[in-house]
């Protein structure tokens, strides 16, 4: 199978499901649960790559700082592309600002 060739300092952008009452401005493929009550939807995330484990994970940053590990083949991963730097910039300019230099990362 094809293998991401990701690399610390990479920005991404992570397809995350999420369910709930008010969905945000930013919500894609909206749709209601079956009695309408709240809604299940998707949310665009933009990270950036803090470290590549050797067993197959990635470890980001997110622009508030916290530390998510996913695999990195996950289907909801992809790399940011240049609209997603020109509409989102200051997202990924945050996610960097909260990178460590190096060293072992804690995932708390």
């Amino acid at each position: 199978m094809f293998k991401r060739d990701w690399k610390p300092g990479d920005w991404v952008v992570y397809r995350m499901s999420k369910h709930g009452v008010s969905p945000g401005r930013r919500a894609q493929q909206v749709n209601a649960t079956r009695k309408g009550e709240a809604y299940n939807y998707v949310v665009d995330k933009f990270w950036v790559i803090e470290q590549v484990l050797p067993t197959g994970e990635i470890v980001a940053r997110t622009p508030g700082g916290k530390v998510r590990t996913i695999d990195r083949d996950d289907p909801n991963l992809r790399r940011a592309r240049w609209w997603h730097w020109l509409q989102w910039g200051n997202r990924f300019r945050n996610a960097d600002l909260n990178r460590r230099p190096s060293g072992p990362v804690e995932t708390a």
